[in-house]
């Protein structure tokens, strides 16, 4: 943040706030400039948190997506699933779900798809 105010060696800065009669306030203009400081190194942290919170929700959506499309493949080309093979896709990562979905197209048995 540029200031035009250099506090370091605006007169004016010091002849105020270096006065020991103004000690109470050179204590409180500090203690502000290190608590603004503080806060927004917190609001960074909490900002990447939340970010990373983000992520994390938005692949386990995508995951839960691929699972529910590759059940619906199935389902449509098999039959009903068996609560195995229904756990086995609710336990899968995403890349496998998508390698999964590929095999659908070519694969004759559920066994084919899920090896």
């Amino acid at each position: 943040m540029d200031h035009p105010i250099d506090p370091k060696t605006d007169c004016v800065f010091k002849a105020l706030l270096g006065a020991e009669d103004n000690r109470d306030l050179l204590i409180h203009f500090l203690n502000a400039i290190e608590e603004q400081q503080k806060m927004s190194y917190v609001m960074s942290i909490e900002r990447m948190a939340e970010e990373r919170g983000e992520a994390r929700g938005e692949a386990r959506g995508e995951t839960r997506g691929e699972a529910r499309m590759l059940t619906r493949l199935l389902t449509l080309k098999f039959g009903q699933l068996s609560p195995e093979t229904q756990q086995r896709i609710s336990e899968a990562d995403a890349d496998t779900l998508l390698t999964w979905s590929e095999r659908v197209l070519t694969a004759n048995t559920i066994d084919e798809i899920l090896r």
